[in-house]
């Protein structure tokens, strides 16, 4: 397939089949590679940009990370009500621990479903939401023994998660937090989880 879109007529379509076949053969590098000359080609096509996020929330075994939060984002941006994204989000979301986040995804994706036929996924959603619910009663609260992220770091996300969850949008001071966030923990799952709700 490879040679094959090299030597003819290059499609987005080819390269991203060419993307989720090296990703099932766990080569990353090439997968990331084809997924990037898919979007060179067609870079407003929301199927690659799920596909890639899929494919990088996979890889880091359903934890979010920088390129796939931005490329959920650019989803969202072009069809706010888009399930998959949400989904992706919301999923992330738990994975990483955020189960407050992950509960308003999810609530979302239920408030999206209503009125449509009942094909069992309002039963699955709301199986997700009151599993993320039971999650957050029994986590452990931040400053309990163990915590690996430094107070400042922890306090930083702290006044974040108080900005989004207040403002619903990102502002100068949430942005200024995200970047001194970033610039300590490059990858931080809560604070990319919060520039996703907001973005959106």
């Amino acid at each position: 397939l490879q040679a094959r879109l090299q030597q003819e007529q290059e499609t987005p379509q080819g390269w991203m089949l060419l993307a989720l076949l090296y990703a099932q053969s766990n080569d990353q590098e090439s997968s990331i590679h084809s997924f990037e000359r898919a979007l060179q080609l067609d870079p407003e096509r929301s199927e690659i940009k799920l596909a890639y996020a899929e494919t990088l929330i996979r890889q880091q075994q359903g934890a979010l990370t920088k390129k796939s939060t931005e490329l959920l984002q650019a989803v969202l941006q072009q069809d706010p009500g888009n399930t998959r994204a949400l989904t992706f989000l919301a999923m992330g979301s738990y994975t990483s621990g955020f189960y407050e986040q992950a509960i308003v995804l999810w609530k979302q994706l239920l408030s999206l479903r209503q009125g449509q036929a009942d094909d069992g996924k309002v039963a699955l959603i709301e199986k997700s939401i009151a599993m993320a619910e039971q999650a957050l009663r029994q986590k452990k609260t931040p400053d309990s023994p163990g915590v690996t992220q430094t107070m400042a770091l922890d306090d930083e996300i702290k006044q974040l998660r108080s900005l989004i969850m207040a403002q619903g949008k990102l502002s100068p001071e949430s942005e200024s937090l995200l970047k001194s966030i970033f610039a300590q923990d490059p990858d931080n799952s809560q604070a990319l989880t919060f520039q996703a709700m907001a973005a959106f």
